[in-house]
């Protein structure tokens, strides 16, 4: 799968070069977004949005905040039809995370790759649509305090 992305990435970025001189960076921009489109039809993703949660842990004294991007890599066999529908389940699937974030110790939130974190996501959302369509849960701008 990797392959595939950086070969796609590979042709774009010689077709940036090839085609950059004057009025030819119109034909540039094209060339990125059928990139981009290529890789969609690869891989669907699901964008959750932003997340900002704070959540005071009387037990232990303390108050964990955190920030980040989610973003659902879905399986490859699902179909345009299947994401448009999850695109009106995105609010039952961000309750989601905020359960699992709940559920989720400090320590899970230390682990370079939050693969612990990442994998109670995945195992909720698969849980609420029935069947597993999540592959594979992707965060971005990743942001842990605690006082």
């Amino acid at each position: 799968m990797n392959y595939q992305r950086t070969l796609l990435t590979g042709v774009a970025s010689v077709a940036a070069v090839v085609l950059m001189p004057g009025a030819m960076v119109a034909q540039q921009e094209e060339a990125s977004k059928a990139v981009v489109e290529e890789l969609e039809k690869l891989r669907p993703t699901l964008d959750l949005g932003k997340f900002q949660v704070k959540d005071f842990r009387p037990t232990r004294n303390e108050t964990i905040k955190l920030e980040f991007y989610m973003h659902l890599a879905l399986k490859e066999s699902t179909s345009e039809h299947t994401v448009e529908q999850l695109e009106y389940w995105k609010h039952r699937l961000r309750n989601q995370v905020l359960i699992a974030f709940r559920l989720a110790e400090r320590q899970d939130f230390l682990d370079a790759d939050l693969h612990r974190f990442r994998r109670i996501v995945q195992t909720r959302i698969n849980r609420v649509l029935k069947t597993p369509l999540i592959d594979e849960v992707l965060l971005t701008e990743f942001t842990f305090t605690t006082n």
